[in-house]
């Protein structure tokens, strides 16, 4: 069961790190790179869709955080 939970939060990691080098990568080059996806379009589409939800969306944005930060 450790070696699952180690890895889970490794993975966690590995994503959290890749999607603040998109974001860096987007801001140097734009959106528009063709090898680099918008992030911070999805990021954004992401924050909206989750305020149109009021507070479902306040919920779930606050587990998604609590998993993000074990």
């Amino acid at each position: 069961m450790d070696m699952v939970k180690n890895f889970l939060g490794e993975a966690t990691d590995l994503v959290v790190g890749l999607i603040a080098l998109g974001v860096a990568v987007n801001l140097v080059f734009g959106g528009g790179a063709a090898f680099v996806p918008d992030v911070i379009g999805n990021i954004t589409a992401i924050t909206a869709d989750l305020g149109a939800q009021g507070l479902v969306g306040l919920i779930v944005a606050l587990l998604i955080l609590n998993l993000v930060k074990r």
